[in-house]
């Protein structure tokens, strides 16, 4: 509020550009005013002020758990089928990689590699142990 008198004290003595610091000097008185106003409002949730509206829970999904969770989760398909255990998660570059290994009673070890995309992990069930994938058994 101070430079804005001193401009509009410049504005007013003679032979000084007269429209320019008059209007930077009430430019300026505007802005400050507009400042101490904000300062001295109180903020919403503080006494005085409105108060704060709770937040809407956001719904979770399976791009919010951490990846350290998902490993030993067992694997299944849309028919139910097992098809292993996550053992890793890492990243490509494009999207992250399940690597899902099955060990059959033949001492037979299967090893997949599968997308970690929406499109093929239709469900993530930490309370029930699993991640249901869109994905064969012979894929």
């Amino acid at each position: 509020i101070v430079s804005a008198g001193v401009l509009i004290a410049l504005g007013l003595v003679p032979g000084m550009p007269h429209a320019v610091f008059l209007t930077l000097g009430l430019a300026t008185a505007g802005l400050g005013y507009m400042m101490l106003r904000r300062e001295t409002m109180p903020l919403p949730g503080e006494p005085g002020g409105e108060p704060l509206a709770p937040e809407p829970p956001k719904e979770l999904d399976w791009t919010d758990i951490d990846q350290v969770d998902l490993i030993g989760l067992d694997v299944v398909n849309g028919a139910g089928e097992s098809l292993g255990r996550l053992e890793e998660m890492f990243s490509n570059g494009a999207h992250d990689v399940m690597r899902v290994v099955e060990k059959s009673a033949l001492a037979q070890r299967v090893e997949r590699l599968l997308p970690f995309i929406p499109t093929v992990v239709m469900k993530v069930d930490l309370a029930a142990g699993c991640i249901q994938v869109d994905w064969q058994r012979d894929w």
